[in-house]
């Protein structure tokens, strides 16, 4: 059983190697009072762990390296769906 405490709202997962856009994004989420955690590529999403956190994904879908579209299939692969509540 999931207690009030072991609660964390969902978040927003956004990967874009473009700083200011990934930013913007993020503060844009803030604003409207929606958790939001940034990051610059697919690889550093895949380091975190917050991977696992309930929420959604808002990706990049031409980054060089890895691709959004890449880390989508990469994470359905790995049996990790977004979004998730």
């Amino acid at each position: 059983m999931t207690t009030t405490a072991d609660y964390e709202p969902p978040l927003v997962l956004i990967v874009d190697d473009d700083k200011e856009v990934r930013t913007a994004i993020g503060e844009l989420m803030l604003s409207v009072g929606i958790a939001a955690s940034c990051y610059g590529s697919t690889h550093e999403l895949l380091e975190s762990p917050l991977i696992e956190r309930a929420g959604c994904l808002v990706l990049e879908v031409r980054m060089p390296g890895s691709s959004g579209l890449d880390l989508q299939h990469h994470l359905t692969k790995a049996g990790i769906t977004k979004p998730r509540s």
